[in-house]
């Protein structure tokens, strides 16, 4: 897989197969696919990839599952559970096996939103401070965190009044929500092997230096096979959860004064001279050549025998040149996601 695409038009299958192949994508990732398009993509010499979200929830599926702010208020965030809600991830891990199956010649699993909420959650930027729910307390405790330290500093936070001594307690959180994506990541990539162990595995996570925040860091993914970091340096739309321009603007406007001091927590360091204006960093975005020390970020840290693919934006008058520095970055890959339908790579 050296170049693949997020998205498919199942409605033409035959036709948006050519046109991929002769745009050099070599693999589809996709949410679902029909028989003929499945085919299609097979006839075409392209790989596929099946896709799903770690933790969605139903409409029906809502009540207790939700994750709860410092307060003990529910928080939906990317209309889904709490990430320790066991009873959501498994289903949703059975569904994605069991469609899996339906697929001839699939050659993989991508997991979606296997983290905890970010800045720019569409519902609402407070999602942020989450969770603490009963789940998450206790397996705090049995981690041997001070759960209720960690709430407290979390609520000052929230409310930008960090005492001295409360640094220490946010850095246990972002590494408790790291050893939680970790464990989901292991418990994926396991049942993924033993239902075929011809299957890949890969996840679509936050780029380096976001990953701490919601807990994907590369280290928390090193039991995958592929890792695509979405780098979205300038999405257009009114919310970009995971894109580079959405989510810092948003931490900049969520933090306040207390901006500089949580950004110190990332385990990676980039883009020291970035404007902090959110207004700014929405409406310009983030360079093609940021979008490769994202990516240079995220080969360094990843496992030897990791294939590192990151995904962009395609609808961007920089994406050709964003694709250059991502490769040159020393990834072996690069992925386009498109918002809307019908939009296609350039020819090469």
């Amino acid at each position: 897989m050296k170049h693949f695409m997020y998205g498919f038009d199942q409605k033409n299958p035959r036709a948006c197969a050519r046109d991929l192949k002769e745009r050099g994508i070599d693999a589809v990732v996709d949410g679902s696919f029909s028989p003929a398009a499945a085919q299609a993509i097979l006839d075409e010499g392209m790989e596929l990839y099946l896709c799903y979200v770690a933790h969605s929830l139903k409409k029906t599926e809502d009540s207790g599952l939700l994750c709860q702010s410092p307060e003990g208020k529910e928080k939906r965030w990317f209309s889904s559970a709490c990430p320790n809600e066991a009873s959501i991830a498994q289903r949703r891990l059975d569904a994605v096996l069991e469609a899996a199956e339906k697929i001839p010649s699939l050659t993989g699993i991508f997991v979606d939103g296997a983290r905890f909420a970010s800045f720019a959650s569409p519902e609402g930027f407070d999602s942020f401070f989450t969770c603490f729910c009963s789940r998450c307390i206790e397996k705090m405790r049995k981690m041997g965190l001070d759960a209720e330290s960690i709430r407290a500093a979390v609520k000052r936070l929230q409310d930008h009044a960090l005492l001295p001594d409360d640094e220490k307690h946010l850095r246990q959180w972002l590494l408790f929500r790291e050893a939680c994506v970790k464990e989901y990541m292991e418990r994926f990539a396991r049942s993924v092997r033993q239902k075929n162990p011809a299957w890949q595995t890969g996840a679509f996570i936050f780029a380096p230096s976001l990953g701490a925040f919601v807990g994907q860091t590369i280290n928390a993914c090193s039991s995958l096979d592929v890792i695509s970091p979405m780098l979205y340096r300038a999405y257009p739309y009114a919310h970009g959860p995971a894109c580079l321009n959405h989510e810092w603007a948003a931490f900049y406007s969520l933090l306040g004064d207390t901006a500089e001091q949580i950004k110190r927590l990332s385990s990676i360091q980039l883009h020291q001279n970035k404007t902090t204006i959110p207004d700014a960093l929405l409406k310009e975005g983030f360079t093609p050549q940021e979008v490769g020390q994202e990516a240079a970020a995220a080969a360094a840290a990843a496992q030897p025998d990791q294939f590192i693919a990151p995904i962009i934006q395609l609808e961007d008058a920089l994406c050709q040149e964003t694709a250059q520095c991502t490769l040159a970055a020393g990834t072996g890959g690069v992925g386009y996601f498109a918002y809307q339908d019908g939009i296609l790579p350039p020819k090469k």
